[in-house]
């Protein structure tokens, strides 16, 4: 069962990398297009935050109250972010926005809730998938050509994350 939860965590970690990426080549080779897709990339984050953060208090908390507890702060979390990002939508409607800062705002702002979420309840690598999302968005507005770069930064940052994890989880083992 633990081997199951983790499997599900690592895949949902790096779907959400995945998808990360994605959005670095959506913000820089379709900006008028990459508020869609980060507004999209809002509900799965918060879905897959919200799988995550119930598979780590299930897995050191099992009781139903810890349960009920998490996904409550899930809920206004991501409700909250939903409210800002429909905000930062009508500010587009109403032509205080372009649609390119529009989707570098985006990016902004689901970077910063899935850091807040990840520094929060779900865990260190979620954080750093949020400051990846900023770093991608600050990227984008001062350099035109930003997505190989930043491509090779996500990718070794991932790889070392997952060796890290992994070398934890090793240790841990072998102390028990």
């Amino acid at each position: 069962m633990r081997a199951k939860r983790i499997l599900a965590e690592e895949v949902a970690l790096v779907t959400a990398f995945a998808l990360v990426l994605i959005g670095i080549g959506a913000t820089n080779f379709a900006p008028q297009q990459s508020y869609r897709y980060w507004l999209w990339l809002t509900g799965l984050v918060a879905v897959s935050g919200t799988f995550i953060g119930f598979l780590h208090a299930n897995r050191t908390e099992p009781d139903l109250h810890a349960l009920f507890r998490l996904l409550g702060a899930q809920l206004v979390h991501w409700v909250a972010v939903f409210v800002s990002v429909f905000c930062v939508y009508l500010l587009l409607r109403v032509g205080r926005l372009n649609y390119e800062n529009t989707g570098l705002v985006m990016a902004l702002l689901l970077g910063l809730a899935t850091f807040l979420d990840g520094f929060h309840r779900v865990g260190w690598r979620f954080a750093l998938l949020g400051i990846l999302m900023v770093v991608t968005a600050v990227t984008a507005g001062y350099i035109e050509a930003f997505v190989w770069p930043l491509l090779f930064l996500v990718i070794l940052i991932w790889l070392l994350a997952f060796s890290w994890e992994h070398y934890r989880r090793h240790r841990d083992r072998l102390m028990r």
